[in-house]
């Protein structure tokens, strides 16, 4: 799992955190949104996207080789929508193709319903202590 956060000023998504064995690449990744297509489709919508099987060679962005060189295979991304404004991305992601199929989604729905919302919490809290801390400054 990782999260993305969004700065619609710049229009650069940016990795903040995730969990399980990090990459270099993908720990540190940053991209202008307009940039990626699929990404910006997804960031207008409020369904999640599913990639059965990362791409390779010249089909992938730079950013799937780099999943793929992590090991990923599949992956589940969701737009985190604040009134429906743009926060980030939540990224979903497993080392076994097609692994989000139909029922594995109907098993995760409650998560997709809540996870959001206390990821898009957090950020805030974390955006206010920012500026808290630079207002004392």
């Amino acid at each position: 799992m990782a999260v993305a956060a969004y700065d619609p000023v710049s229009d650069v998504v940016s990795a903040r955190c995730h969990a399980g064995q990090g990459h270099e690449v993908l720990d540190s990744h940053e991209f202008v949104l307009a940039e990626m297509p699929s990404l910006s489709l997804l960031a207008s919508g409020r369904q999640p996207r599913v990639i059965h099987d990362l791409p390779q060679g010249q089909a992938a962005t730079p950013h799937m080789l780099a999943m793929r060189a992590a090991g990923l295979r599949s992956s589940l991304t969701m737009p985190l929508l604040e009134c429906d404004e743009l926060r980030g991305f939540l990224f979903l992601n497993a080392r076994v193709s097609h692994f989000f199929n139909e029922a594995r989604l109907l098993r995760l729905e409650p998560f997709m319903a809540t996870l959001p919302g206390l990821i898009l919490r957090e950020m805030i809290r974390e955006f206010e202590g920012l500026t808290l801390a630079s207002s004392r400054v």
